[in-house]
């Protein structure tokens, strides 16, 4: 869910870039905007991890350890043009990071299934639970 979030994330932030005229590094000015591939990189990277998701990848968590550290590095340049785009893409990140890590230490793992104990016909006999010695009766007389 964290990065399906992160999609609609990034399309507020490339539409408040638009919005205040200030294009962030992948969106880029309107009247030179770069390569389209390099305006869709985090979508991509969202629809990524997404998929990965989807088809259970057996590298998940690394897919999206490497992920969120592409979204984090991708923040950076952001700080130069405007403070308030470099925040929210930092938060962003940060956010994945910990949906992240969260992930790593909530792993289930399976137990080994218990070996069936082979039965040799000879019960091993449990020592037998005894009270206190008993007293022998005063003698009488």
């Amino acid at each position: 869910m964290a990065w399906v979030l992160a999609f609609f994330a990034y399309a507020a932030i490339w539409n408040a870039s638009v919005q205040i005229g200030i294009g962030t590094w992948w969106v880029g000015p309107r009247a030179q905007p770069p390569f389209l591939l390099v305006r869709l990189l985090p979508f991509f990277m969202c629809i990524i991890v997404l998929l990965c998701i989807v088809y259970h990848a057996p590298r998940l968590l690394q897919i999206s350890a490497v992920a969120t550290g592409f979204a984090a590095v991708g923040a950076i340049p952001d700080f130069s043009r405007s403070i308030g785009l470099g925040v929210a893409e930092a938060v962003v990140a940060g956010l994945l990071a910990v949906v992240t890590a969260a992930a790593l230490t909530g792993r289930y793992r399976l137990e080994p299934a218990p070996q069936p104990v082979e039965s040799t016909g000879e019960e091993a006999s449990a020592p037998a639970i005894t009270g206190p010695p008993s007293v022998p009766p005063p003698p009488a007389g």
